[in-house]
């Protein structure tokens, strides 16, 4: 009987997560590829990241080693292809994987159309880029002393949030402003919870503008798509993601660049194509929750296993509008619905709750002895 085989394409936080799960799918005889080009980055901590609390290195891991660890193949490569008709997915340089049942964790890119300038004097970063913020962080400890670094951040949603709130607390003096491209910040969470968030960064001196979407760049400033500009020798953006190309290669449905799966987590249209985080679009337009990291591994690695051993499904369910957003200040604010609530009793619930998943991400490499974060 020829060995089942599952492809991971993608080393997102629920594909991490899930290498914990080795075992079951050892005990099937399943075997397993991982195929990602770069290192993980942890992203449960970008407030303190860039507050200067933990370096770059405590974030970093490497993929080649957690798979050795449990026994996974892993190809430090690109995917670039997908063939769901044939279940091959093929990796540049042309090498082509099959599998029984494969496993989409990418997220989103960056759209930087507009945004390339090399012209002009202002060092663009994707804040959903780890690695990428690190390098923001070491800019801005490394720019020259006088006037302090302008950094302006671009987007509506958490991580931009936590972005700014760690920069108004970095070591060094910055001009931090938080451009907000539609009316509404967070639009997610409740309104109240958003007023106070807001209250409290501008009292840390983060300017926070409303209705402004940063599109282009000038020389050393930003420029709105209305045509205002603003003085700026760095640009954060969250604003504007697209679909990574490898979700449309299989030419499966998808919505606003993301796979449409239902809630076991599989492709509406091919139950041999899985999706988790960013990269999924859950029936009704919700994406899978960023804090439920452990939950979707767990549904996914349930579900890739019962796909090959024709076993019935598990659903994942996201619940309601949540979140947890780390102010780097000791507190924390989070919302569940229309309940919100901020306080350090909340940044040490978040502190735990990071600990928890930073424990499952090492998972592998404590269960065989291994050193967990390396340089690959």
């Amino acid at each position: 009987m020829a060995v089942k085989r599952v492809v991971l394409v993608g080393g997102g936080h629920r594909h991490m997560a899930l290498l914990a799960e080795h075992r079951r799918f050892a005990d099937a005889g399943i075997a397993v590829a991982l195929i990602d080009p770069g290192r993980f980055w942890r992203g449960n901590h970008v407030s303190a990241l860039m507050a200067g609390r933990v370096t770059p290195e405590a974030l970093r891991a490497s993929l080649g080693r957690r798979c050795r660890d449990v026994r996974f193949d892993y190809a430090g490569t690109r995917a670039i292809g997908l063939d769901a008709r044939h279940q091959r997915v093929w990796v540049a340089g042309g090498a082509m994987h099959r599998y029984d049942a494969v496993s989409i964790d990418v997220g989103l890119e960056p759209d930087l159309d507009g945004l390339d300038d090399r012209g002009v004097r202002v060092q663009v970063w994707p804040a959903h880029s780890v690695a990428a913020l690190a390098q923001c962080r070491d800019a801005l400890d490394h720019a020259p002393t006088g006037r302090p670094p302008r950094v302006a951040v671009c987007g509506a949603d958490a991580r931009a949030v936590e972005v700014a709130a760690g920069l108004s607390r970095a070591p060094r003096r910055l001009s931090v402003a938080l451009y907000v491209p539609g009316p509404r910040l967070l639009p997610e969470a409740p309104r109240r919870a958003v007023r106070a968030l807001v209250r409290e960064l501008a009292r840390r001196g983060v300017d926070v503008v409303m209705d402004t979407a940063i599109s282009t760049l000038a020389e050393a400033a930003v420029l709105s798509s209305d045509g205002r500009a603003f003085g700026a020798d760095h640009l954060v953006t969250s604003h504007r993601e697209r679909g990574s190309r490898f979700i449309h290669a299989g030419g499966l449905p998808t919505q606003a660049g993301r796979l449409c799966v239902n809630a076991r987590l599989h492709s509406t249209v091919d139950d041999r194509v899985f999706a988790a985080g960013g990269c999924a679009r859950l029936p009704g337009g919700q994406v899978p929750a960023p804090m439920d990291v452990a939950c979707q591994a767990r549904v996914l690695a349930r579900n890739l296993q019962a796909r090959l051993t024709r076993r019935p499904l598990g659903h994942y369910r996201a619940g309601p509008e949540r979140g947890l957003i780390d102010l780097a200040d000791g507190t924390a604010l989070g919302w569940w619905g229309r309940f919100w609530w901020r306080g350090r009793w909340l940044a040490d619930y978040k502190h735990a709750l990071d600990g928890r998943l930073d424990a499952r991400l090492a998972e592998t490499a404590q269960a065989q002895g291994g050193a967990g974060i390396a340089d690959r």
